[in-house]
């Protein structure tokens, strides 16, 4: 038998949890919360909590995807809505769905309902910093309709990002998250860099063959 530490996604520490305790969460924005319950790689589990609101899913929520990333998500408490390619479905406690990699999609609470769900994902979507708008898929009750995104969400889906941005991060979170995706960011540099040598060299002993 392998050792632990030798075990994929083993951090040396003890990440068996209670839900009762899980305390503070790790990170919070203008929609959710998030708990880190295992936080991979290579597959992580985030306990999501996100608010209740009065203002329709339309004007709080976009469509996105993770083009390598799958997910599971099981939901434990509230009532929402789950959005994927224009497809609408109920969501309350007991549904459990599966989002896979490029799927448009988007989660969000009923008007007036917080919607409380684990989120299990693979390769961990905060470690690979994957998550990426699709404006062209419109918004949660216009699929397809560019423009109706740009009125809610401005160029780029500046309204949107700023609220998904974190207003606060734990010092788990950046350790296992943030961190990790600045790690990720250097080695694709580097790997980038890299192969951009080796075509370098290849074209230099094309040249020197002719």
């Amino acid at each position: 038998m392998a050792d632990a530490d030798e075990l994929a996604g083993w951090h040396g520490e003890n990440w068996c949890v209670v839900p009762a305790a899980f305390g503070p969460p790790d990170e919070v924005n203008e929609l959710c919360m998030r708990w880190l319950i295992i936080p991979g790689p290579p597959m992580s589990c985030t306990l999501v909590y996100q608010f209740a609101a009065g203002t329709p899913n339309a004007e709080r929520y976009a469509y996105h995807m993770h083009p390598r990333t799958w997910s599971i998500h099981i939901c434990i408490a509230g009532k929402g809505k789950h959005y994927a390619e224009g497809n609408v479905s109920d969501i309350s406690p007991g549904t459990v769905f599966y989002e896979a990699p490029g799927l448009r999609h988007a989660t969000a609470p009923d008007p007036g309902h917080s919607l409380l769900q684990y989120c299990i994902q693979y390769p961990a979507v905060g470690y690979e910093n994957e998550t990426v708008l699709a404006p062209e898929a419109g918004t949660l009750d216009r699929f397809g309709d560019v423009e109706a995104f740009l009125k809610v969400f401005g160029t780029g889906g500046k309204r949107y990002q700023s609220a998904a941005s974190g207003l606060f991060k734990s010092a788990r979170w950046t350790r296992y998250v943030t961190e990790r995706q600045r790690e990720v960011a250097a080695e694709a540099e580097s790997a980038g860099a890299g192969a951009g040598k080796t075509d370098g060299k290849e074209a230099d002993q094309g040249r020197m063959k002719k």
